[in-house]
């Protein structure tokens, strides 16, 4: 697939590496595709394509980071990116070789959030997987053309006997009581930058390089690649195993002498010298140990240390990169990538987290008077499931088919749903959705909520669905509902429905819980009306109106009431109120716009009308963009709000007591269980180019 990586001036690095990833995709798949099935299967479990036993997966497939400089680099040089696809290959092929490898010579469990190829194939299997890759990148760069062809190889030839004579150099340092620190660096320069600097060489080449504007970029990719090392050396004692995919402190588990370490052994302190003996000692360091160890480092100054050469390790790439002479947008691009890059989290925050704090828009609008008022731009599209990663483990409820039944008894009952269409209604799997969900619900809160979805089903289907609407009979159903609500009796099957709802949550809720429900509900149908207001004049709201107003019509926020229920508790009305509306409220929004992102191409198919309210429409609109990089933006955007969840959940989860716990649990199975039903039923899947099926943990 061609994607188009033009215009990256003023992307954030999220984005950059969200494109890269896509143009590289393909082309990766293609190469592993072509290795015999016992070494494939190792590899596609590694690089996140498939489970343990083989079945298609959508695991965690890395940043890309080497491959997108070697894109952005053919582009600083003056050539087109899709040039350097074989050379983003070829260096991400090599930097999995290496994972595979440091996994099995480091006895590392995990990589990439989940058990480690050898720990699931065994070590051989493992290295073998390896050997395989690397061939694959050097058949890559081979049959791409004379630069890649023959500079290329060479030039990644010398790389990886510089990557093996770091690791040889690691090896070594774990047998020896002192590392001067000059040779720590050299250890690191081989064992990760000069990669770095073979994706940027390879990536100019590619674009058509001189060789000294080669070497340049080689330069920068170096400088980039060792501050690099520094703060992935800071993750591996400070990092949040949320973010890192790694247990805690997991470079002092293994006792590595990795930058930090080596600058407080070199420091000439006592605390230097404690660090020193705790090391020589035979015996194991114990959990409980860690902390302590991890803070005598510090104290010895080695955190500071690392941090500080960091940033001189920036300083040296913006010199490398001025005497690279790129075009003037090339070098911004360049160096705010590298800057942001080198920007990651390391630890959940102290600070309370409050909805102002975790719901922020993410991206502001940038409004362009050359789009025109109403009109799709780009809508044909062929391109793979945007993939966006929930990090939380699947749960389902084991009555699942009980209530799916039950929601098409229910329909049947209340007339939600002609005969002859309520079949075909119920093939999302309504009742899976409840059972995702909720997957530690009582029956009769399974029931409702099983019942709640088919609600939503019907009104939407029915009087809110893609196309132009009409505006009189929506406010009319709505003016009814909203008195059903109040209590009056229905007079139409969704109000006489509805009004069994709200009675049924009632019962099973206090009255704080049913009281935020009605006006969550109302908030959705008044939601639903301003879109359909919007739909029908062929307006798009500003983004910073949008995202609100998809929150209050996706109904996410009535469907995290009725996690309440499920967890058995009203956590909202004490002491951690803030903090677990917060989440929820995070929740909602992922799943709204996640919607969104996933949904849009049939939602684009199924209109009658050059106007659908949705954000990847909305974006391409305001920026006169593609809808191609539009849906990539949009799932970037998401993204966000998915890394902010998580973290939110992680800091706040230790903090609260067990009713308050079992209440964010509820929270997060929701928003979790959303996703995996979206998989289980396929309900968008068809509409894109897919690369293998689609299963659990990410939408289709």
């Amino acid at each position: 697939m061609t994607v188009s990586l033009e215009a990256v001036t003023g992307r954030s690095a999220g984005e950059i590496l969200a494109l890269s990833r896509t143009a590289l995709d393909a082309g990766l798949r293609d190469a592993v595709a072509q290795l015999p099935a016992s070494v494939c299967r190792v590899a596609s479990y590694h690089l996140g394509w498939r489970d343990s036993a083989g079945k298609p997966a959508r695991g965690d497939v890395g940043k890309a980071v080497r491959p997108a400089l070697a894109l952005l680099c053919a582009q600083a040089a003056g050539g087109d990116p899709e040039a350097a696809i074989p050379a983003a290959v070829a260096v991400e092929l090599v930097h999995n070789f290496s994972l595979l490898h440091d996994d099995v010579v480091d006895r590392d469990l995990m990589r990439r959030h989940r058990p480690a190829a050898w720990t699931v194939f065994g070590a051989a299997d493992a290295i073998l997987a390896g050997d395989a890759l690397l061939a694959l990148a050097f058949q890559c760069l081979a049959q791409s053309g004379a630069d890649l062809g023959g500079e290329g190889v060479r030039r990644l030839s010398r790389c990886v006997a510089e990557l093996c004579h770091g690791q040889s150099l690691d090896l070594s340092f774990e047998r020896r009581d002192h590392i001067e620190m000059g040779e720590c660096l050299a250890m690191s320069a081989a064992k990760t930058a000069a990669l770095f600097g073979c994706a940027c060489s390879l990536g100019a080449l590619a674009g058509g390089a001189a060789a000294g504007q080669a070497q340049a970029l080689n330069d920068f990719g170096i400088h980039i690649g060792q501050a690099f090392q520094l703060e992935d050396d800071l993750l591996g004692i400070w990092g949040n195993p949320s973010l890192t995919g790694k247990p805690a402190h997991s470079d002092l588990t293994s006792r590595k002498k990795s930058l930090p370490v080596t600058a407080a052994l070199n420091s000439g302190t006592a605390l230097g010298r404690e660090v020193a003996e705790l090391y020589r000692r035979p015996q194991p360091f114990q959990p409980g140990e860690l902390p302590h160890i991890a803070d005598l480092i510090e104290q010895a100054g080695g955190r500071a240390w690392a941090h500080s050469a960091a940033a001189e390790e920036l300083t040296s790439a913006d010199e490398s990169l001025t005497a690279a002479a790129c075009p003037a947008q090339a070098t911004a691009a360049l160096r705010e990538f590298a800057r942001t890059l080198l920007s990651r989290p390391m630890t959940i925050p102290d600070q309370p987290m409050t909805i102002t704090d975790q719901v922020v828009l993410l991206y502001p609008p940038v409004p362009s008077p050359a789009a025109e008022a109403g009109k799709r731009r780009g809508t044909k599209v062929t391109m793979p499931l945007p993939d966006l990663r929930m990090p939380f483990p699947e749960r389902c409820h084991p009555d699942l088919d009980w209530a799916d039944t039950h929601a098409k008894d229910w329909i049947a009952e209340y007339g939600l749903v002609p005969e002859d269409h309520r079949e075909a209604f119920v093939l999302p799997k309504i009742g899976h959705l409840a059972a995702y969900g909720y997957p530690t619900a009582s029956r009769e809160v399974l029931a409702l909520a099983a019942d709640w979805a088919a609600w939503l089903y019907a009104f939407d289907d029915v009087y809110a669905d893609e196309g132009t609407p009409d505006v009189v009979g929506v406010t009319s159903q709505i003016a009814t509902m909203l008195a059903a609500l109040d209590g009056t009796r229905g007079i139409t099957p969704l109000s006489r429905a509805l009004n069994d709802i709200s009675t049924r949550f009632a019962w099973l809720s206090t009255t704080n819980q049913h009281t935020r429900f009605i006006a969550n509900v109302k908030g959705y149908l008044l939601g639903v009306l301003a879109e359909c207001t919007y739909r029908t004049h062929g307006k798009f709201p500003a983004t910073e109106d949008y995202l609100p107003l998809r929150l209050q019509a996706s109904a996410c926020l009535s469907c995290l009431s009725i996690a309440e229920l499920a967890t058995g508790d009203d956590e909202l009305e004490k002491t951690h109120a803030t903090d677990i509306a917060a989440l929820n409220l995070l929740g909602a929004y992922v799943v709204a716009l996640a919607n969104d992102v996933y949904s849009c191409l049939r939602e684009i198919d199924k209109a009658d009308v050059d106007f659908v309210f949705n954000l990847p429409l909305v974006l391409a609109h305001h920026e006169a963009v593609e809808l191609e990089a539009a849906i990539i933006r949009s799932a970037t955007i998401v993204q966000g709000y998915i890394d902010r969840f998580t973290l939110g959940y992680h800091r706040l989860a230790p903090t609260l007591p067990l009713p308050a716990a079992r209440h964010l649990e509820g929270i997060v199975q929701w928003t979790q269980g959303t996703f995996d039903w979206m998989a289980d039923c396929g309900r968008y899947s068809s509409y894109w180019s897919t690369i293998g099926a689609v299963v659990s943990g990410t939408m289709s």
